[in-house]
């Protein structure tokens, strides 16, 4: 919809042309117009289905959601999506309709406003309050007359919030810096973050000891609505953790531990009801998953999880954040996995390692290509179904009996033994292929040839037209008009989104 080119167009930066696959793939906050009354601040969330938690946070750290929408899209699933989180939150809207310096564009204007009220967003002039402006992030239209709405919207809902005392936020993103370590990206909601603050984050604590503006640039301490990165906490916390401030580094830790231990009853409680359950008859596919941050993890498990499992299911050795390491390797290998990397690159030397140790490493930097190259993993662990497929067809003309001394007889022949009178119709008889006997709908016989001959020759082969005379093994109640079905088992890929029918093995005869 062109969202983040639009928040590069009031930042003059191109944020957007760097993006893989033209989408946004990660959570990022920034300031317009810092330390003017003009200030906003901008949370970005990806416009993608699997980054839907990622938008979730976004939409519920925010006062305004700014809608952006191209008209010549118009309402997709991620923008009801969007719209649903806003109103069941009571966030308010703001539209912004993009791409309208195109061709045609009051119509398709017009046309995008009957979509959000259908969805029901009541838009101003049409009996609601949100206000929709049409804009175009390339040419730069509109854009004061979008800043002015927003600033117009916070004034009337008396946005406030106290610069003083301890500060109260929550994490965007966060991540491992090579040199600062557990990185985390914040927004102050209220009070004042500082440097040396004691804080808790989600089930982790520590203390800030670097802060930083959006741009990487050191702060002393960042108020209300400010976007920061800092280090110093113990562990990497979750993307939506709520941050506080507190007196001391004990006082942190006694709260850490608490919310720790009861996150731990939570999860025990929940293995204990699945111990129970009945363990499925699936093959295990495992990997070792690595991710730039902790939203684009989470945002990759999302993206794992809606597989269907009734063959195959992925099971996850390993999930974090980070480069890859050696250990990453040495555990995939242990148990047969799969490294899959998304925007994490892997060295020259780890990726000699993970060649010598037999590890595939697969790297993605766009969320849909790494989905669905992980489904082509899982398709090639489940065995084909193997299917009959016909290769000649021979209809029973006349059945003669023949009394046979034991040792004229093959192993599958009696005593009287029944010969087919035959006539290839179809195809070709083989004698070495697998053979079913049809009466009409109905299957007689499935089995294979003892004696296949023409004249009074045992023959490998016959074409359609020839004469042929046919023993089955263990089988005689031959019937004139029958039909003998030559055919071989020819096995067909099964995809993971196959009905059961489909995977199960077919007779083409």
């Amino acid at each position: 919809h062109g969202k983040t080119s639009l928040l590069d167009a009031f930042r003059g930066s191109k944020v957007a042309e760097g993006e893989a696959g033209g989408i946004t793939q990660g959570i990022s906050a920034f300031i317009v117009d810092p330390g003017t009354p003009r200030a906003i601040t901008f949370i970005d969330t990806p416009g993608h289905e699997l980054f839907a938690a990622m938008r979730q946070r976004g939409a519920t750290a925010t006062d305004l959601i700014l809608l952006v929408v191209a008209i010549e899209s118009g309402v997709q699933d991620t923008t009801r999506e969007a719209i649903r989180y806003a109103l069941d939150s009571g966030t308010p809207l703001v539209v912004a309709a993009n791409k309208a310096d195109k061709a045609g564009a009051d119509e398709q204007i017009e046309k995008l406003k009957q979509q959000l009220l259908q969805e029901g967003v009541m838009l101003e002039g049409m009996g609601g309050e949100v206000p929709l402006v049409p804009v175009s992030a390339t040419k730069r239209m509109n854009l004061d007359e979008l800043r002015d709405t927003l600033l117009l919207q916070a004034e009337l809902l008396e946005l406030h919030a106290p610069p003083t005392g301890r500060a109260e936020g929550v994490v965007i993103e966060a991540t491992v810096h090579k040199g600062l370590g557990h990185l985390t990206t914040a927004l102050v909601q209220s009070g004042r973050l500082k440097v040396g603050d004691h804080v808790v984050v989600g089930t982790t604590y520590g203390k800030v000891r670097v802060l930083q503006d959006e741009s990487g640039n050191k702060m002393s301490e960042a108020l209300p609505s400010t976007p920061v990165r800092f280090s110093g906490l113990k562990d990497l916390p979750s993307s939506g953790d709520e941050l506080i401030v507190v007196e001391s580094e004990k006082r942190a830790r006694e709260v850490s531990e608490f919310r720790s231990d009861k996150l731990v009853l939570e999860r025990e409680a929940a293995a204990s009801q699945r111990r129970g359950r009945r363990v499925r008859n699936v093959i295990q596919v495992p990997v070792v998953i690595k991710a730039d941050s902790q939203g684009s993890l989470e945002a990759v498990k999302e993206g794992l999880a809606h597989y269907p499992t009734s063959l195959v299911e992925l099971s996850t050795v390993r999930a974090a954040v980070g480069a890859f390491s050696e250990g990453d390797i040495q555990l995939a290998a242990s148990v047969k996995a799969d490294m899959i990397g998304f925007n994490v690159p892997i060295s020259k030397k780890l990726d000699v390692l993970a060649t010598q140790a037999g590890v595939t490493v697969r790297s993605y930097d766009v969320i849909y290509k790494l989905v669905d190259g992980v489904k082509e993993v899982l398709e090639a662990k489940i065995p084909p179904a193997i299917d009959s497929v016909a290769t000649g067809k021979a209809e029973v003309q006349e059945v003669f009996q023949l009394t046979l001394n034991r040792k004229d007889r093959r192993e599958g022949m009696f005593k009287k033994t029944f010969v087919a009178g035959s006539r290839v119709v179809s195809g070709q008889a083989a004698a070495t292929s697998k053979v079913a006997v049809m009466r009409g709908e109905e299957q007689l016989y499935d089995g294979h040839v003892i004696s296949l001959k023409h004249f009074k020759q045992e023959v490998k082969t016959l074409k359609k037209g020839a004469e042929c005379g046919i023993i089955l093994h263990e089988f005689g109640e031959f019937e004139k008009g029958d039909m003998i079905v030559f055919y071989e088992h020819v096995p067909r890929k099964i995809n993971l989104y196959d009905s059961e029918e489909d995977q199960q093995g077919r007779k083409v005869f």
